[in-house]
């Protein structure tokens, strides 16, 4: 997992140090503070419940001024208890995990929207791509569903594809910097983000609990960010009139000047 990490970060470094060279084309770099969570076997329907710090980085390019192309990284904690939610009770299962996202997005405003702009200075938008998410943690729950004293504890680790998708509110500050509000949900292709396998033995031999139900593979599990975001716009560095979505003021013709 770590030489994963390790690949994406460089990724995401050689992309950075790359925008400068892109900056009239209306490249920005930025920051993500805000909470990640977790919805599936143990929470299955609460939002925002159990809510664990996360941050992150991302690399944005805009095609236009509603059009945009985004790679971003995050890294986040997860977790949940059964005592809080008392879907199964004598599963009583819990975990904490730490979690690592990739994200490729494209971004539609609903207004056509640059920083610096003066006529549409907000804009709420939409976005949606493809991701992967590398994650471990530790887990534990009842050995025995009739059992509320012996349990079953250990760590996991997993990755798995995503689909990113979400809602924003992006507001420009100024020709630099654009604040931004968003929540994005992660819909996973696994059911082990919280560790738990689907039956509580695989032992033929193990008559009391073999294929008995632990949780639901049916169901793959999600986790979701919400935060506050700030990016730079790079054109910044070579003026506006070098920037594609940006107007081009037009220098004032002489003939028109009065003394």
């Amino acid at each position: 997992m770590k030489s994963n990490i390790k690949n994406i970060i460089l990724t995401l470094t050689f992309l950075f140090i790359s925008s400068f060279s892109f900056a009239q084309l209306g490249s920005e770099v930025g920051i993500m503070v805000g909470g990640n969570y977790y919805n599936g076997d143990i929470n299955p329907e609460k939002l925002f419940s159990d809510t664990k710090f996360a941050f992150g980085a991302f690399y944005k390019y805009n095609l236009d001024r509603r059009l945009a192309a985004k790679l971003g990284f995050n890294y986040g904690t997860l977790g949940a208890s059964e005592k809080d939610y008392l879907v199964s009770p004598g599963r009583n299962a819990e975990f904490s995990s730490k979690i690592y996202d990739i994200t490729l997005t494209g971004e539609f405003n609903f207004i056509q929207f640059y920083s610096g702009s003066k006529k549409h200075k907000f804009t709420p938008f939409i976005f949606g791509g493809i991701g992967y998410s590398i994650f471990s943690g530790n887990f534990s729950h009842n050995s025995h569903p009739l059992n509320n004293t012996d349990f079953t504890k250990g760590k996991y680790n997993g990755q798995s594809i995503n689909i990113p998708f979400g809602i924003g509110f992006k507001y420009s500050l100024s020709d630099a910097f654009t604040i931004t509000a968003e929540w994005g949900v992660r819909k996973l292709f696994t059911d082990k983000l919280d560790g738990l396998d689907e039956f509580y033995s695989n032992d033929p031999n193990d008559f009391l609990l073999y294929q008995v139900q632990l949780s639901n593979a049916k169901t793959n599990d999600w986790h979701s960010i919400a935060g506050i975001t700030l990016a730079f716009d790079l054109s910044v560095f070579r003026g506006k009139e070098c920037n594609t979505y940006r107007p081009i003021k037009k220098p004032m013709n002489p003939a028109n000047i009065t003394h």
